[in-house]
């Protein structure tokens, strides 16, 4: 079962998670991807997709990376978009070519057939998250890179949208070159002012839709 959910309310909960950020206990990490799925889901809403909370009840976001299993709580965003079902998750294992997981932070897959669990369905947008206090290194995007190409990013010759999600606010050089050569989008989240990281993240989805 699946609950609806306004743009209003995706945006008031991002909101009130941005407000908790600096004072909360829990690791900013998730955090970073709690309002990074809400923020995207709400954009998304707003350019035209279908949006619903999975499973219906209260919205769990999950803390450590796991396959989806019925006994782990947790909850995702299903999207409808042009007759398609996708599903928005945080923290999920994505089954490689090479059948290793990897996690990616927020990440957008294709499908919900019952044969094929999330973590092998086809990839089709990610965002990685991080905390950083320095410069955002190339590291970053080199192993955004590596898992991209392994979770089929390049599949039947198709780039489907990357993002960097980060509270360092700044990037390197050799990071700067690396995203412009590879399109993938740079979204600094300043938890003081995310005014400008929302725009960013309404552009990323405008991106998705446009891939999909």
């Amino acid at each position: 079962m699946t609950t609806t959910i306004s743009t209003v309310a995706l945006a008031h909960a991002a909101k009130v998670l941005a407000k908790a950020m600096p004072s909360t206990t829990l690791p900013i990490g998730p955090q970073l991807e709690a309002w990074v799925l809400l923020t995207l889901g709400g954009a998304l809403k707003s350019l035209g997709a279908s949006v619903h909370a999975a499973p219906s009840g209260d919205f769990y976001v999950r803390l450590n990376q796991h396959k989806i299993f019925k006994s782990h709580r947790s909850s995702w965003l299903e999207i409808t978009y042009d007759g398609c079902e996708y599903e928005l998750h945080n923290a999920l294992q994505i089954q490689g070519r090479s059948r290793a997981h990897h996690e990616i932070d927020v990440c957008l897959v294709a499908g919900k057939p019952k044969t094929a669990p999330a973590h092998r369905r086809i990839f089709r947008a990610g965002i990685e998250c991080k905390q950083h206090t320095a410069a955002v290194s190339e590291n970053v995007v080199r192993a955004l890179l590596g898992i991209s190409l392994e979770v089929n990013q390049f599949w039947l010759g198709h780039c489907f949208p990357l993002g960097v999600a980060s509270t360092g606010g700044r990037i390197s050089k050799n990071t700067e070159r690396l995203l412009d050569y590879y399109d993938i989008a740079y979204i600094g989240t300043d938890v003081a002012n995310l005014k400008h990281s929302k725009f960013a993240i309404h552009q990323f989805a405008n991106r998705i839709l446009r891939s999909l």
